[in-house]
């Protein structure tokens, strides 16, 4: 994603960004702004709804703060997260109300406050604080990366904690209980984490990126979507595109590539999410267009030969718009071509792809929402139109909360009605049980929806739906980040009997083309 970002840059002729300065980066107060927003959609590491709100809660602006918590969000450093939320918060407040559990840790977790966030702060106990050698400080972190390494006998884990309690209390000092605390803090350092390097590494690029999108959002995040990368779905990443400020073009099958390309405050959609597209038509398409533009869909067909589906595909996704025919009649077009072709085949004919064109009656062209719907189709999102902008004509919307306002319902139970960005199914390692992270988006922003196991057992074949969805649960808060514990879900369907077309389509038409942003302040002109 960085490296395609900056050739784009590259190819338009702008100057070097110079996000290679990463003095730079962590420097920028715009850079600064969107990870302290949470506005990080599509930057590396830093986007998945669980960093997001841990960045925001913990309050993270700089550097050394970003490398901890992405290790902290780790399954390996669950356990005592809240308390360095808790701690480092009142630091940046000039409070300070705890201490060390020993004297001796204070030169290992000073930076995180009493927390282990690394791998390394295992060893290193282990070593300075135990007086264990080297060697058997590092099986111990081998040990605690249960995850890579394999389960651990029993009796390992017993020789193990009475090796490291004798040595916390002989070569510290430590009392028994500091020791057994502090043996309790190491041992519950388990599953995966990071090791400092690693984590830093990972926060390098973070802030890189996070450059990219402050001051170039349309050639990053259009490099996010060319690559099918990030935690969400692409509808989401282009949704998130609108949001910075960023106008999108049609599709067209003589100005797109294969990629996504941005310039500018515009994107234009590459063909590569077009639906059963083969990469063989895909290619010839790049191939046969640098030699000369397609005429028209007849030119097309008879330099492309691609399949009669994904000539269709590409008609209901707008690639020949610009050809004068509405789609309908493209599609006629299309039938004739293909059914006179097979006849002539048939008996030993050659066929003038050129020979049907203009032969086509007065077809009324496709409504805006037909013309949406059939993107969402195709392309799996909308093109022509924003989903999120006729989400509330559902019948399904009445009395929901929106997703900005969910913040003014901590303690209640609400309704809410969005869109599905992303999903992660995650199983409970004490229970073994499943359970689901959901993100919804309206037109307002996005919600996080908890199924905890028992609902999600309830529900589970709903959510194997596409939605929208509209969901009941209760508002939860914590360090300010909010999110909703779900109770019940049903799925809604796209029909003429369920949301007025036409009416739809005005709203589709307003807002066609529109550029909106909510962040004064960081879009570039």
């Amino acid at each position: 994603v960085f490296r395609d970002a900056i050739d784009q840059l590259r190819e338009q002729g702008l100057r070097d960004p110079e996000a290679w300065n990463l003095e730079k980066c962590y420097a920028d107060p715009k850079v600064k702004e969107i990870i302290a927003k949470g506005r990080t959609k599509g930057i590396f590491y830093i986007e998945s709804p669980a960093q997001t709100r841990l960045n925001k809660k913990a309050q993270v602006e700089t550097f050394e703060e970003l490398a901890i918590t992405s290790s902290l969000v780790r399954p390996a450093g669950a356990s005592y997260c809240l308390q360095f939320i808790d701690r480092h918060r009142k630091m940046k407040m000039g409070v300070r109300d705890w201490e060390f559990l020993h004297p001796s840790l204070e030169p290992i977790l000073s930076e995180t406050h009493d927390v282990c966030a690394f791998q390394e702060d295992v060893t290193k106990i282990c070593h300075h604080v135990a007086g264990l050698s080297f060697k058997q400080a590092d099986k111990i972190r081998k040990m605690m990366n249960s995850l890579h390494e394999g389960s651990v006998e029993d009796r390992l884990w017993i020789e193990t904690e009475r090796e490291f309690l004798a040595g916390c209390i002989k070569n510290s000092g430590l009392t028994v209980e500091q020791a057994r605390e502090l043996w309790m803090r190491v041992s519950s350092f388990t599953g995966f984490s990071f090791c400092k390097s690693h984590s830093a590494s990972y926060a390098q690029l973070s802030f890189k990126c996070t450059y990219l999108k402050a001051h170039y959002p349309a050639q990053f995040l259009a490099a996010v979507i060319s690559n099918n990368h990030g935690f969400y779905s692409k509808d989401a990443y282009i949704n998130e595109a609108r949001r910075w400020g960023i106008r999108i073009l049609p599709l067209d099958i003589n100005k797109s590539g294969i990629k996504y390309v941005g310039k500018h405050n515009w994107m234009r959609p590459g063909i590569m999410h077009v639906r059963n597209l083969t990469d063989k038509t895909s290619s010839r398409i790049v191939e046969e267009k640098g030699i000369r533009e397609f005429a028209n869909v007849e030119d097309f067909i008879s330099r492309v030969g691609a399949y009669r589906h994904e000539v269709e595909n590409l008609v209901l996704a707008g690639a020949f718009d610009g050809f004068g025919l509405n789609q309908p009649e493209l599609l006629y077009v299309i039938d004739g071509i293909y059914g006179r072709h097979r006849s002539l085949a048939e008996n030993g004919l050659q066929f003038d792809v050129f020979g049907t064109r203009d032969r086509h009656p007065n077809h009324s062209d496709y409504s805006l929402t037909e013309k949406c719907l059939n993107e969402l189709h195709i392309l799996g999102f909308m093109l022509s139109g924003n989903i999120l902008d006729i989400l509330d004509l559902h019948p399904k919307s009445k009395g929901t909360v929106p997703a900005g306002e969910i913040a003014n319902f901590v303690g209640k139970g609400i309704k809410v009605f969005g869109w599905p960005v992303t999903e992660r199914v995650h199983t409970v390692s004490t229970t073994g049980k499943t359970m689901m992270f959901l993100t919804l988006e309206d037109q307002t922003g996005s919600m996080d929806v908890i199924f905890w196991p028992r609902n999600y057992g309830r529900f589970a074949d709903v959510l194997a739906k596409p939605g929208p969805y509209e969901v009941w649960g209760k508002v939860t808060e914590e360090w300010d980040t909010h999110c909703l514990e779900a109770v019940n879900i049903r799925s809604a369907e796209w029909s003429p009997s369920q949301i007025d077309f036409e009416l739809a389509s005005q709203r589709l038409t307003r807002s066609a083309g529109y550029v909106y942003t909510d962040l004064p302040g960081i879009v570039a002109a």
